[in-house]
């Protein structure tokens, strides 16, 4: 079985090159070593045989659904230090996840992006339940969490990649057809409408429909530690995690809710961000991932208005995807669903932020030392920081963190993500003289009229 597997795999990998010759060749050779059980409905497709009163019989299973799973483009853990492994990163920087968005003893995992047949673990042993050979499968492919693009513009500048913001909108008008009136689609191009656009949220997504949904969280939501509304709107979100793994997602997890807030929900934009959601956007460059093209896949974006209390700078903001288990599709062997499926830590030019974790008053430091010391998170890594002024922080909380020279001169463009990478993170355990703390709230609710 698992060397069939494999030669699926094989066969998988030149999708998109239907009709041609090594595809074809593929599929008729398994054919032939198979009893001709091996040929699916569509190249590509993953097949199970079985007999049927004397005669051959072939399911298949879809694989174009792949898109989500198999075709990777640029990872969040492409920026890991060189002591951290991404399992450190996950464990570590993102270790929030686990702790907030759970059920039981199930928490959520990152996509395992399988690149290679090799990475599928075949384990055979003999059940003597069954009185025959089974197999366990796993996917040792390393985790890959999709790197979330972004930008973040001053009011007076303009965004980079900007784009008309309009869509077509399917309307109807009315023909005459053989003396009788027919209603016909036609496509309208329709503006968005949005004003005082401030950023964006970007990231590559495969074909809407096959996720149940698809959904946004922010760390901040966890700074209360005892709070898990935000993550939980409707009180009843699960994850699950399959024991053993499987090559289909888990049929129970059919019409249970996924955490944080929804942005798609089946095939349709969810009513909260109908407004501000583009799928399939436009104005995005080939090269927006550098020299990384995301097609077959294509852009998600999320615009950020001016009454938009997120991101809180310095935060991370995940997307969690939660797949349909029905129709049955592929989903080679991930640990949970839903699973992490695209972030990254969203600063801005100037600010950013970070969790106190220790205090070190000026009481308790060296003679000649002023003001008091602490040990923040600073995207997720520890680092030692100064105030800018005497005012006192406790143990927890988040705290405004300014960009020590970043102010010197006035911005002439949009900050984005690419910005945010080559500004670097400081040491662990050193004193950063790049940040300071400063007695900012970057969101306060409107007081009633």
């Amino acid at each position: 079985m698992s060397n069939l597997l494999n030669d699926l795999l094989k066969a998988v990998q030149q999708k998109g090159v239907s009709g041609t010759g090594s595809l074809i060749g593929q599929l008729a050779r398994l054919r032939k070593e198979n009893d001709g059980r091996g040929l699916a409905l569509e190249p590509g497709d993953f097949v199970k045989s079985m007999a049927g009163k004397g005669k051959p019989l072939a399911i298949s299973a879809p694989l174009a659904y792949d898109l989500w799973y198999l075709h990777n483009h640029v990872s969040l853990f492409t920026w890991v230090k060189e002591d951290e492994s991404v399992e450190d990163y996950i464990n570590n920087r993102l270790s929030f996840i686990k702790e907030k968005l759970k059920s039981g003893a199930s928490v959520i995992y990152p996509l395992r992006g399988l690149t290679n047949p090799q990475q599928l673990d075949v384990d055979t042993s003999f059940s003597l339940d069954a009185m025959r050979n089974t197999s366990e499968v796993k996917n040792k492919a390393e985790y890959f969490v999709q790197l979330m693009a972004f930008e973040i513009k001053p009011k007076d500048l303009a965004l980079r990649w900007d784009t008309d913001r309009t869509y077509y909108k399917t309307s109807y008008k009315t023909i005459d057809f053989h003396g009788a009136p027919l209603p016909v689609p036609v496509a309208v191009k329709t503006d968005m409408g949005l004003k005082d656009i401030v950023g964006y949220l970007t990231f590559p997504v495969g074909q809407i429909g096959v996720m149940e949904q698809i959904s946004f969280f922010q760390e901040s939501w966890s700074d209360e530690p005892n709070d898990n509304d935000q993550y939980r709107p409707n009180g009843e979100e699960k994850v699950f995690n399959p024991q053993p793994t499987e090559l289909f997602p888990p049929k129970e997890s059919f019409e249970t809710h996924c955490y944080g807030d929804y942005l798609i929900e089946g095939w349709t934009k969810s009513e909260a961000y109908a407004a501000q959601l583009e799928v399939g956007c436009k104005g995005i460059p080939a090269g927006f991932y550098g020299d990384k093209d995301v097609k077959p896949k294509g852009w998600m974006r999320l615009w950020i208005l001016e009454e938009d209390v997120f991101p809180v700078p310095g935060e991370f903001i995940g997307i969690l995807c939660k797949p349909y288990p029905v129709p049955v599709h592929c989903w080679w062997y991930q640990e949970s669903n839903p699973f992490l499926y695209a972030g990254n830590w969203i600063d801005t030019e100037n600010l950013s932020s970070g969790i106190v974790q220790s205090v070190t008053l000026e009481a308790n430091r060296p003679a000649g030392s002023v003001g008091d010391e602490y040990v923040i998170l600073y995207h997720g890594i520890p680092i030692t920081v100064h105030t800018s002024d005497f005012y006192q922080y406790t143990v927890g909380e988040r705290v405004a963190v300014l960009k020590l020279g970043s102010t010197a001169t006035k911005a002439e463009k949009a900050f984005n993500f690419t910005d945010q990478k080559n500004y670097g993170e400081p040491e662990k355990g050193s004193t950063s003289t790049d940040y300071v703390i400063v007695p900012l709230t970057y969101y306060k609710e409107k007081e009633a009229a």
